[in-house]
């Protein structure tokens, strides 16, 4: 079983050849969880296109779906574990 804590975690995928990225990197140390993700989807979402914002979700506290000026799409998620 994997194990949690106050991480965040990337998606990278490109259809039809999917590539999943998934980081369990966590936070600089002088961000919290939630500056990190806001200071991730900000560089993303420059140039970019925001199909999703980021906001509060059912299934996440935090969550974004943008793809970056480059057009490769990116889901930001923030575990409930990492508040």
């Amino acid at each position: 079983m994997a194990r949690r804590s106050s991480q965040i975690g990337h998606l990278c995928y490109d259809r039809p050849r999917t590539v999943s990225l998934l980081s369990g990197a966590p936070a600089r140390h002088s961000d919290t969880a939630e500056e990190e993700i806001e200071r991730i989807f900000g560089r993303l979402a420059q140039g970019g296109t925001v199909f999703m914002p980021l906001a509060a979700y059912p299934f996440s506290p935090l969550f974004a779906w943008v793809a970056d000026q480059f057009g490769v799409s990116w889901q930001l998620l923030l575990d409930d574990q990492a508040r």
